[in-house]
């Protein structure tokens, strides 16, 4: 599992660590708290799956990963949220934007599902 590369998208930092603390030993971490960053990430890093929250202060992560799949349309795109059933978020899986959906808090075994999908 340690060939694969995740990006993690937050706004908030101690998400960020938690995130890259809990599953550094496994996978090859990536952070990045807002669009730019991710996007400097993307270009410089063969990303295999990227997750990124939902409710971000200058971008949705539907509209993140929108962008995402434009550019780089080879990486898993996956969405959290604490409200799976909002429509942007619907439709953005409708519309091949997101591949998978989850609801916060992240849970280690939905990481697991998404490396098995891919």
């Amino acid at each position: 599992m340690n060939d694969i590369k995740i990006l993690y998208v937050d706004d908030e930092i101690l998400n960020l660590m938690s995130f890259e603390s809990e599953y550094k030993r496994d996978f090859k971490v990536y952070t990045a708290k807002n669009e730019n960053e991710c996007m400097e990430v993307l270009k410089n890093n063969e990303i295999s799956i990227i997750i990124s929250d939902h409710r971000m202060p200058r971008i949705t992560g539907v509209e993140l990963l929108s962008l995402v799949k434009e550019k780089f349309p080879g990486i898993k795109r996956i969405i959290l949220s604490g409200y799976i059933d909002d429509v942007q978020i619907q439709d953005g899986i409708k519309n091949n934007i997101i591949d998978m959906a989850f609801e916060k808090p992240f849970e280690r075994f939905y990481l697991e599902e998404i490396v098995n999908y891919s």
